[in-house]
């Protein structure tokens, strides 16, 4: 009996020491990491990371995690940003098998004094290879001298890269990109520094067929479901919204939408506020409202604008003209039995005193749940 026992209790370890081996060997490996405030080591909601090879990207949580999983062996690159802070980048080794740490930190990019930039966002869109960034010295006290770091892309060059300003004067920079060195859609940035401060530019690059986050997404394009009996209704009629898809993805209805701007120009700083927004963030207290047709109301919920997700309860992103730009809404633990939803998206053109919008939010009323 105990030569049975043992034969068995043999047999069992062997099988435990194979599965053991197979798990602990597979062929791919992967990175993760948490993303954190330099400063205060606080975890940074929201940003983009970049993996490359694979041009693989993804956004960080509230905690700051993200992941990338079922990679090759390999040396990739991983980029990380967010909108107030500065780019960082590292070299990360995956092993087969393994899981390879990836914490990375950002500096906060401190405010710019005595120099204004005509915008703090650059968009190419598809076509485009030049556009130019006007700086001008506001301070009074003489010569402002300005330099331009945190490149580290080889499509983009800014000519030139530093310079001197008079007081009260103003000196433009070209930015170019050359898209033969671009096979997708692209973001990036770089530093402004002038007088003991930077402010970060960002740089959003479409290619043919991808607009914004608006991959072949059309005006009046819809999913694979019937939205006629929806009700949309736009906030200023400078601005056209379109249901795409409204989509059940477990206990989560992820709703995609897209605006489309008719002539307030292009918009360096479009706002969309999530539904908790800090009050002291919004001009007029609106915040965005998801409901069902029992009027149960949902916050938890993830929010993107053409590729940009919200940074402190709010999204921030350029707002060009005459393209569907795409958003999404990810609104979490919906109930099964929900078969219709309701949006009201909260939105800022700012400056406001410039953009003037007639109203603040742009709703989607009684929108099938497919």
């Amino acid at each position: 009996m105990k030569k049975i026992l043992f034969s068995v209790f043999c047999m069992i370890f062997g099988i435990s020491i194979c599965g053991c081996s197979e798990d602990e060997t597979p062929g791919f490996g992967s990175i993760y990491g948490i993303v954190t405030d330099a400063e205060t080591s606080q975890p940074v909601y929201g940003a983009s990371v970049i993996l490359s090879p694979g041009n693989l990207s993804t956004l960080t949580g509230q905690d700051g995690h993200y992941e990338f999983v079922d990679l090759e062996p390999g040396q990739y690159k991983v980029q990380v940003q967010a909108n107030g802070y500065q780019q960082n980048v590292r070299q990360i080794q995956v092993n087969a098998g393994g899981s390879a740490t990836g914490d990375m930190t950002l500096d906060p990019v401190s405010e710019l004094s005595n120099l204004t930039l005509s915008s703090n966002t650059l968009d190419f869109d598809t076509g485009y290879n030049e556009l130019t960034l006007t700086l001008t010295n506001t301070g009074n006290a003489g010569n402002l001298s300005w330099n331009v770091s945190g490149l580290n892309v080889a499509w983009l060059t800014i000519q030139p890269a530093q310079g001197e300003i008079a007081m009260g004067k103003s000196a433009e920079i070209k930015v170019l990109i050359d898209r033969s060195q671009i096979t997708a859609s692209q973001s990036t940035s770089f530093i402004i520094n002038a007088a003991g401060g930077s402010q970060s530019v960002r740089v959003l690059v479409s290619t043919q067929g991808e607009s914004g986050g608006n991959e072949g997404g059309d005006e009046g394009e819809t999913g694979g479901g019937d939205y006629s009996s929806a009700e949309v209704m736009s906030c200023d009629s400078r601005i056209e919204a379109a249901i795409v898809s409204c989509e059940r993805s477990g206990s989560a209805v992820v709703f995609t939408y897209t605006l489309k701007n008719t002539g307030l120009g292009l918009v360096n700083d479009f706002r969309i506020y999530h539904p908790e927004a800090l009050g002291t963030n919004i001009i007029d207290g609106s915040t965005s409202l998801f409901y069902d047709a029992e009027g149960n109301e949902y916050s938890d919920c993830i929010m993107t604008f053409r590729d940009e997700s919200e940074s402190a309860y709010n999204i921030t992103a350029s707002f060009p003209e005459n393209i569907a730009c795409k958003g999404t809404v990810t609104i979490k633990n919906v109930p099964a039995d929900v078969d219709e939803i309701n949006v009201a998206l909260s939105v800022l053109a700012y400056p406001n005193s410039e953009y003037n919008l007639a109203g603040t939010m742009i709703t989607f009323e009684k929108v099938p749940v497919y």
